[in-house]
């Protein structure tokens, strides 16, 4: 468990990191390439925060998709038996279970190998992605870059 204290506010905020999480720090603060590969890392599990992806990248480096029981389930997956979650606790003490695909199985057999669908950015859902991120309506959306539209 590492605190921290925003230099600003003077408010500490404590983060709470595994020791694999700790180490893969580490690694990554001394070797540049680990560092890299964290970055592309965090680009396949990009829905998740960079603690989330610290504690995947540290115990489970080859996971693409991770989501909770719940979400699994919804898409049409279970959780295996003896399937091992990954736990956090957040700063406000919530905890959460998060599973990555090899945990899963498919509740229809003839899906287990097909990867759960992945939503894309379009002009159906932009409205709604700006929404959530907190980004104008009037910003247009670009090759995954933004620009204010005038």
């Amino acid at each position: 468990m590492a605190l921290t204290e925003n230099k600003k506010s003077g408010a500490s905020t404590v983060n709470v990191v595994s020791e694999s999480g700790a180490a893969k720090l580490r690694e990554m603060s001394v070797n540049t390439e680990v560092y890299a590969e964290f970055f592309k890392f965090q680009g396949r599990v990009y829905k998740h925060n960079a603690n989330v992806a610290l504690e995947f990248f540290a115990q489970r480096p080859n996971t693409a998709y991770i989501a909770a029981a719940a979400q699994w389930n919804a898409a049409g997956f279970k959780i295996k038996d003896g399937g091992k979650a990954i736990r956090f606790t957040d700063t406000d003490g919530n905890r959460s279970e998060l599973f990555d695909f090899s945990q899963v199985t498919a509740n229809n057999p003839e899906n287990q190998t097909a990867a759960p669908p992945i939503w894309t950015l379009n002009k159906d859902n932009a409205n709604l992605v700006k929404k959530a991120l907190g980004i104008p309506e009037t910003t247009s959306l670009i090759g995954g870059m933004t620009s204010v539209v005038n």
